[in-house]
């Protein structure tokens, strides 16, 4: 391209330098723009990395949280129905003393008569 220019000599390998470093400047630049944006393009990907798992903890929190309150309903209704039976039994147990008492009396009764 120089010596269709009209360069010659030394002028045209100044021209030749010049423009090899035109190419390695453009080269360069090049370079670090695709190194920006490959960082830029990684940055991205990690944001969406902590985002992606955050949102996978706070799932696994709410999952625990409903499993224990889960837990916690069925021991309450464990409780509720063990509190039920002994409610039943001294209930049964107190007519059943009562029926006796009732059959004493009436034995009394009629060992009276």
């Amino acid at each position: 391209m120089g010596k269709l220019l009209g360069y010659e000599g030394e002028t045209l390998r100044q021209f030749i330098k010049e423009e090899q470093s035109k190419e390695r400047e453009a080269r360069a630049e090049e370079r670090r723009i695709e190194k920006e944006r490959l960082q830029e393009e990684r940055g991205k990907l990690e944001l969406s990395a902590r985002i992606e798992k955050e949102r996978v903890d706070l799932e696994r929190e709410k999952e625990r949280e409903k499993l224990g309150v889960s837990a916690r309903i069925e021991k309450e209704g464990v409780k509720l129905k063990r509190e039920k039976e002994r409610e039943k039994l001294e209930l049964s147990a107190r007519i059943e003393k009562e029926k006796i008492q009732e059959e004493r009396e009436i034995l009394e009764l009629n060992a009276h008569i």
